[in-house]
């Protein structure tokens, strides 16, 4: 039984000193400077919440962090890159999860939803746009090595939640015309992004 007991406290104190290396190993962030000398970042930089409603406005965050060597245009492409992306593949994984849910789908439906799933996608993407800009400079620091001073770059992708439910509807409606949409698969689907979306509203 001493044995046992040894044993446990030696692994709560391997697990101890593990969790206090990488509380220790984690970069340290000290701000140096915002754009146009903001006090603070603007409400629209939710980085917790990077897939957002807010003002009728569906809103995906796009972040790109560089040291100071890279060109600025470059690094705000970059950031707007990842906003796409990331606005994109929260998109897809709610068609997956609708297509996972939907009540009783026939065989036309089963064939036929990948492509309501293309065509939807490419139709809200093409409407994302590029609004807002952002940056801040922080000079990062690691557990032995040197500090360094790296450009914070964010953008606002945004696009309207009326035009994302008008896309919504536009596609269903054509794909119910096709028949490869029953009327109950589409309430489904529409009930589904409604309830979605209302869960993104700050």
């Amino acid at each position: 039984m001493k044995f046992y007991f040894q044993l446990f406290f030696i692994s709560m104190f391997i697990l101890s000193c593990s969790h206090q290396a990488s509380k220790s190993q984690t970069p340290k962030e000290r701000l140096i400077s915002r754009m146009d000398n903001l006090t603070q970042r603007p409400a629209w930089v939710q980085e917790l919440k990077p897939l957002s409603i807010q003002k009728n406005k569906i809103i995906a965050l796009g972040t790109s962090a560089l040291n100071d060597e890279h060109r600025v245009d470059i690094s705000y492409r970059i950031a707007e890159r990842n906003g796409k992306h990331f606005f994109q593949s929260s998109l897809e994984k709610e068609l997956s999860s609708i297509f996972k849910n939907l009540v009783k789908p026939s065989a036309v439906e089963l064939k036929h939803f990948a492509d309501f799933q293309m065509d939807f996608l490419r139709s809200v993407m093409d409407e994302v746009r590029p609004v807002l800009t952002y940056w801040e400079k922080v000079e990062v620091t690691k557990a032995q090595e040197a500090s360094t001073n790296q450009n914070k770059f964010f953008v606002s992708l945004e696009m309207s939640k009326d035009l994302f439910i008008k896309k919504l509807d536009q596609n269903l409606a054509k794909f119910q015309k096709k028949k490869y949409l029953s009327k109950s698969a589409a309430k489904q689907i529409k009930s589904h992004w409604l309830n979605y979306l209302t869960s993104l509203k700050i």
